[in-house]
């Protein structure tokens, strides 16, 4: 959003000369392609089978699609602003969490990987995590994205994931 009222902005103030009517058509053209670019990549994240969230690199959940909601339990508008490490890792996974933390703010890609987490109703679950750092326009590390599903979704025990 903050993107796009910067280009409205520019918009405003290029139409104030005539000689900018080329590239104000060419910038309204760009803002439509992003708003739709931005509304479909939502729509693949909303209607994905797999959980997946994203976190500040404090580790404050800032979204949650609905799969996670059916894979954790936890409503979005419970989960958002919540810290990840309160609400889904098990207390012995902690550090474990800490030091992928580290390595992704470094903007290091985590692969698959399994681990365990924990759902509202306190049951805890095996579950294969991919983690991706979340990188500004700048290239700088801003946040982490998280995609989970449950272990044996589409792997028997023991395969590699």
């Amino acid at each position: 959003m903050l993107g796009s009222t910067k280009y409205h902005q520019t918009i405003i103030q290029m139409s104030e000369t005539e000689s900018n009517l080329p590239r104000l058509e060419e910038l309204a053209q760009y803002l439509g392609y992003k708003e739709q670019s931005n509304a479909y990549l939502a729509a693949i994240v909303n209607d994905a089978e797999e959980a997946i969230l994203a976190k500040d690199l404090d580790g404050r959940i800032t979204a949650w699609n609905p799969a996670a909601e059916r894979l954790y339990g936890w409503k979005a508008e419970e989960a958002i602003n919540r810290n990840v490490l309160e609400l889904l890792v098990p207390e012995d996974k902690h550090e474990e969490f800490q030091n992928l933390m580290e390595r992704l703010a470094k903007g290091e890609r985590i692969p698959p990987f399994r681990t365990q987490r924990c759902c509202k109703d306190d049951i805890r679950i095996d579950v294969v995590l991919t983690l991706s750092p979340v990188r500004d326009m700048a290239g700088n590390v801003i946040g982490i994205s998280s995609i989970a599903h449950p272990e044996n979704w589409y792997y028997p025990k023991g395969d590699k994931v």
